[in-house]
């Protein structure tokens, strides 16, 4: 459920880092939110998975969340940026 207090997280956080794994219609909702008002996001997905067409044109980060050091690499990606 998108709750007022995820909305408000979303036109206030300073950014966002929307999981498209699983392409769950929340966080779609949630992302096109987050577009619409030009925050910054980065946008991460499973590396195994493919992301719809109408955001295939969008910079993702492919993650694979099996291996713990893919996730180490995220997080220093996720400094740099």
């Amino acid at each position: 459920m998108i709750t007022s207090q995820v909305i408000q997280h979303l036109l206030e956080d300073e950014i966002t880092i929307p999981d498209l794994t699983g392409r769950n219609p929340n966080v779609f909702y949630e992302l096109a939110l987050r577009h619409a008002i030009a925050k910054p996001i980065i946008h991460i997905k499973e590396i195994s998975e493919s992301i719809p067409f109408d955001v295939l044109g969008i910079r993702v980060i492919d993650i694979n969340s099996a291996y713990i050091d893919d996730i180490k690499k995220l997080k220093e990606q996720l400094k740099n940026i």
